[in-house]
């Protein structure tokens, strides 16, 4: 750890409240796990197993190096750094990678000199270990069973519906039941340090100063683009965003207060252009990481400020610089994408074929769909650049090209909000052109008969499609070949046939529905083809 502020705390009374508050975020996460795991598997107690086990390997690592090297001096194990070690780490990293690296964190820490403390070991190794677990391993370390990522493959930012929705609501967020490290619980880390820092125990002045940095710029960003203020709660839930300010003001950061101020507004920044331009979930740590490099220099600039305030105009200058610039880009930059393109079009009879795509923030789709007689008959994925798109199952394609006229009421895939809207759209969209087409096709004559002075015509419109007869200049017969089946069921409880052969005419009659409408179009339309 690195140096802590001045405190009546004795160190061993500042530890304890840490080490407290570190397993109360174990514990947590351990009745996360099991809750998913009900059935008290190995793995509902695995937050814990991972946790105890890091302490035992700082322990016997210690103790064996004490006995090789006979110092005793550096005999005391790093238990602080091995609880901190397993909580910014998910519940699928193997237990192998955990001795590891709290092995490799309890000897390097007995090597690095003093003059160095802004190395964060147990950060580094933590690091080192998740990008193993993405990269080699290709497996995601925060998710429990049935959880799913909800920032993968995006930037970071969009609407209440497509970040929050899928998760059910903030509350969740608050609570942790969301992907997150194993001491990722938002509640639990608000408690921590509001206890610690009553308990002047950890650097509060980084935390505060990371916050309100990143609550500004997630509340200009939210508003200017239309979000919302939501924003600033989510940009603050998740991705371990609090566990990480607790692990960074606990451990190595700036010691003077002026340092540590410049030290949260600079993560905090760095977090936000991470999280915007990446979508990385271990956005803070790399912050973190990357600001520690800085910190001999931020603590020379805040030791010079307490006698010479201007010494620290030029770091705050470049911090708000920074803040406004990042506002600004993203109010000019974020739009929510939405565009749909019709790439090709083929009509043969009742079938017309599609091939078309439609992008949205998650990426691109592109389809071939067929429309038969007004259904979709066939729905293609060609390609795609939203990787989601892999994950939807059939059933819920099925749904929404059987139920065109009613998508609101079909329910999204929990986690592919954008994805099942981008699918929706599709149908949508290639219904609406279907029937545009169709309705410009106002009226064809298929077939025309003279069979005993009957004049028997088959023609068609958009939606009906219909045998008219006529004998002696006057209507014969009339017989709906192809109709909606509910229109049809209504017209035939109906006296409309009967009365427009009974007049001759259709002028006396009522249409009753959108489809009687249509059919007495075409007899007009035939009928003025009888007369010619």
């Amino acid at each position: 750890m690195g140096p802590f502020m001045r405190s009546s705390n004795t160190k061993f009374k500042t530890e304890v409240y840490i080490i407290i508050c570190l397993t109360l975020l174990t514990l947590f996460s351990t009745y996360k796990s099991i809750s998913t795991y009900p059935n008290f598997e190995l793995h509902s107690f695995y937050p814990l197993i991972m946790f105890v086990t890091s302490i035992l390997c700082s322990i016997i690592t210690s103790f064996i190096y004490s006995k090789i090297t006979k110092n005793d001096l550096k005999a005391k194990p790093n238990i602080i750094a091995s609880m901190l070690f397993p909580l910014m780490l998910g519940i699928n990293v193997p237990i192998y990678l955990v001795i590891i690296g709290s092995i490799l964190i309890e000897l390097i820490s007995k090597f690095v000199p003093s003059k160095i403390y802004f190395i964060n070991i147990p950060l580094i190794v933590g690091l080192i270990v998740l990008l193993i677990c993405h990269f080699i391993l290709k497996i995601n370390p925060y998710l429990f069973y049935g959880e799913i990522n909800i920032i993968s493959n995006m930037k970071d930012i969009g609407t209440y519906e497509s970040l929050i929705t899928p998760y059910g609501g903030l509350n969740n967020f608050l609570f942790g039941f969301i992907p997150s490290v194993i001491g990722g619980c938002a509640f639990i880390c608000i408690i921590s340090i509001l206890f610690l820092t009553l308990a002047r125990s950890i650097k509060w002045k980084v935390v505060l100063s990371s916050v309100l940095t990143m609550g500004i710029l997630a509340y200009f960003t939210g508003n200017f683009s239309g979000i919302g203020n939501f924003y600033i709660l989510y940009i603050l839930f998740t991705s371990s965003t609090l566990f990480g300010l607790l692990f960074t003001s606990i451990s190595a950061s700036p010691t003077t207060p002026t340092g540590q101020v410049l030290y949260g507004l600079f993560i905090g920044i760095l977090t936000i252009m991470i999280r915007y331009f990446v979508s990385l979930d271990e956005a803070i740590f790399i912050s973190i990481f990357i600001v520690n490099f800085l910190i001999p220099v931020l603590d020379r600039v805040g030791a010079r400020s307490r006698f010479h305030i201007n010494k620290s105009l030029l770091p705050f200058t470049i911090a708000w610089v920074l803040i406004v610039g990042i506002c600004i880009y993203m109010f000019i930059n974020f739009k929510t994408i939405d565009e749909f393109k019709i790439i090709s079009k083929e009509i043969n009879n009742e079938i017309t074929s599609y091939v078309v795509s439609n992008e949205n923030n998650v990426g691109k789709i592109t389809a071939k769909v067929v429309v038969n007689n007004k259904k979709i008959t066939t729905f293609d994925i060609e390609k795609s650049t939203d990787n989601n798109v892999n994950k939807i199952d059939r059933d819920f394609i099925n749904s929404i090209i059987n139920n065109p006229e009613d998508l609101d009421s079909i329910e999204n895939l929990q986690g592919y909000y954008d994805t099942c809207n981008s699918l929706k759209t599709i149908v949508r969209n290639i219904m609406n052109d279907y029937v545009v087409y169709k309705e410009e096709v106002n009226y064809e004559i298929l077939s025309k008969n003279v069979v005993d002075y009957q004049y028997i015509y088959i023609a068609r419109n958009y939606d009906v499609k219909a045998k008219v007869v006529f004998k002696y200049k006057k209507l014969y017969n009339i017989e709906i070949i192809d109709m909606n089946e509910k229109d049809l069921n209504e017209i035939n409880n109906s006296d409309l046939i009967n009365n427009i052969i009974k007049y001759n005419s259709t002028e006396e009659v009522d249409y009753i529905n959108k489809s009687g409408k249509l059919l007495i179009e075409l007899i007009d339309k035939v009928k003025e083809e009888y007369n010619k």
